[in-house]
Parts: C-alpha cells; sequence; structure tokens
C-alpha cells in the first residue's frame, strides 16, 4: 500500500471532485496481481507529498526494485523484491520485502527531494547500518541496530528474527544506504519532506 498525505488542508478552491480518488487526508493505492494500477493524472498533480510510507506489498516477488517508485520522488539500487521462505524472517507477516539482490551487501536509496526523516524496518541475522548523505555525498548520520553474533548459532529451531527500526532525522537527506555483512530485508519504509 502507497500511502500519499495531501499536503495542504482542502478548501472550496482545492477540493478534489465528488468522486475523485483523491480522499480528504490521504490517497491510498493498493495494487493486486490481477489487476496492476498506475497512479492516475489527478493523483500525479498533487503536490509534491509530506510523506510517504511504503511496505512494498504494490509490487511481484522476484522484482528487480529500482524505478517504481520515481513518481514518489524515490530510487533503489540493488534491491529485489521476495516473498521470505527462510521462516527465521517471518516477522514480516509473509508480505512482499525488500532484500539486496544476490551479490550485494546493501541497498541504497535515493531521493529526489531532500528529506527530513527516514525510517526503515528490518529484519537481519546480523547488524545493519543505515548512513544518510546530502546531494554532495557529505555524510549527514549512521545508525546501527542487530547482534554482532549470527543470532541463529544461538538456537536449533529457527525461531524468527526481531525486527528493528532505523531513523535518522536531518534536513537534506538526499541518499540512504543499508548494508550488513549478513542477510536481511526491509519490511516497510517512511520518509517525511
Amino acid at each position: 500500500m502507497i500511502m500519499l498525505p495531501v499536503p495542504q488542508p482542502q478548501t472550496a478552491s482545492n477540493r478534489p471532485p465528488k468522486g475523485s480518488p483523491l480522499q480528504p487526508s490521504t490517497c491510498k493505492l493498493n495494487r493486486g496481481v490481477a489487476g496492476r494500477q498506475s497512479l492516475t493524472r489527478q493523483e500525479r498533480r498533487v503536490s509534491e507529498p509530506q510523506s510517504i510510507q511504503l511496505d512494498f506489498s504494490d509490487r511481484i516477488a522476484f522484482d528487480l526494485v529500482r524505478d517504481q517508485y520515481r513518481h514518489l520522488g524515490l530510487q533503489v539500487e540493488g534491491a529485489i523484491a521476495i516473498q521470505p521462505s527462510n521462516p527465521a524472517f517471518s516477522a514480516c507477516s509473509g508480505s512482499l520485502v525488500l532484500m539486496p539482490t544476490a551479490g550485494n551487501s546493501a541497498m541504497t536509496l535515493h531521493y529526489t527531494l531532500a528529506a527530513r526523516s527516514v525510517e526503515v524496518r528490518v529484519i537481519a541475522a546480523r547488524q545493519v547500518s543505515m548512513t544518510a548523505f546530502d546531494h554532495n555525498g557529505k555524510r549527514l548520520g549512521e545508525k546501527i541496530v542487530g547482534s554482532h553474533q549470527y543470532l541463529q548459532q544461538q538456537t536449533q529451531q529457527a525461531d524468527p528474527l526481531h525486527s528493528h527500526s532505523l531513523e535518522i532525522r536531518k534536513e537534506g537527506i538526499a541518499k540512504i544506504v543499508l548494508d550488513s555483512d549478513a542477510p536481511f530485508i526491509v519490511d516497510s519504509l517512511a520518509v517525511r519532506f
């Protein structure tokens, strides 16, 4: 589900016409496998969003994720959409998630508009770091979550791994790099501009 808050209060002069797909406070877009939809012209005309929240349920398993969220000001590098089959990653309720592509230990999120807050929910076998950069490549901050050692070595069963939230609040975020030396998934992403 993609949620786009309408950035300005509704008045008689800017209220969407009756029957419009735009709701008074948010515009929700659900995409199913059978009937993939794209944003309508009216939805594209909404001024730049104040925030976006993605749970990747609109993707198809094994899709490389790159420009699919360009209309929201987000491009992804080095990620694939998957439905986890490993029970250790089952905490994501069976929904589609993002994972670094084969051979990569990182994925990168590029923002067209400078963000002021980025929050990512991850599930990982080891530590995951999230580093923020501005448009000039200057490092703005870093957050690290998870364990130093492989969690699955601690138990005999494949217990579900815990999910962790990583958040960086800093003006001017243009790029986020998520990195780990072990498998991890991104369950959801929230960005505030």
